[in-house]
């Protein structure tokens, strides 16, 4: 997003990461894409070179951690506004401690994620998934749901039933590709299973 923003790139397929040698062969690593990236199955991690062979008129960009670093710190005065105790996952996920809304219903605690949303999209004009759940990892699941731009709440078990154990255990931060497929001969592909 900073840099479909940076260059006016928006609705274009995007990766950051990588680069081209002399003869035009790109290399390297996808650190990044944007969502018009995705869809045509690019993702994280990906070689450059798969990428442009998936999306030949993909556009390119090299990491600038300098200006991310600058609006991660941005992101971070906002989410000091809402919440005292505040986990820097990445440059660009935050874990919050808002232990504070048990007590509130559903409204009030989708009303405050609508509102922590807006102000990082008023204070920096990047849109924001947030997912608020009863524990770390399912809000970290929750936050993936509705992207780009999405706010999830699972509030109890009935509800991570409904919307988190069917999705696929890949989803699972620290189950990688291997151990997924190791799981997967087990007969393991769900949260759920």
């Amino acid at each position: 997003q900073v840099e479909q923003q940076c260059y006016n790139l928006y609705g274009i397929p995007v990766i950051v990461g990588g680069w081209r040698k002399d003869n035009g062969i790109a290399r390297g690593i996808v650190a990044t894409s944007s969502y018009e990236a995705r869809r045509f199955g690019i993702k994280t991690g990906m070689s450059a070179y798969e990428a442009v062979q998936i999306c030949p008129y993909i556009v390119p960009l090299q990491v600038h951690y300098e200006k991310y670093q600058a609006i991660s710190r941005e992101i971070n005065a906002v989410l000091n506004g809402f919440a005292h105790e505040i986990e820097a996952y990445s440059m660009d996920e935050y874990f919050l401690e808002v232990s504070f809304l048990l007590k509130r219903d559903r409204r009030e605690i989708v009303d405050f994620g609508t509102r922590l949303k807006n102000e990082i999209y008023r204070k920096t004009k990047l849109t924001a998934s947030v997912g608020i759940a009863y524990s770390k990892t399912y809000s970290k699941l929750a936050s993936d749901l509705q992207k780009p731009n999405g706010l999830a709440v699972v509030l109890d078990t009935e509800e991570a039933a409904q919307f988190l154990y069917p999705l696929s255990l890949n989803e699972v931060w620290g189950i990688g590709r291997r151990r997924f497929e190791k799981l997967k001969h087990e007969g393991v592909e769900t949260i759920c299973d």
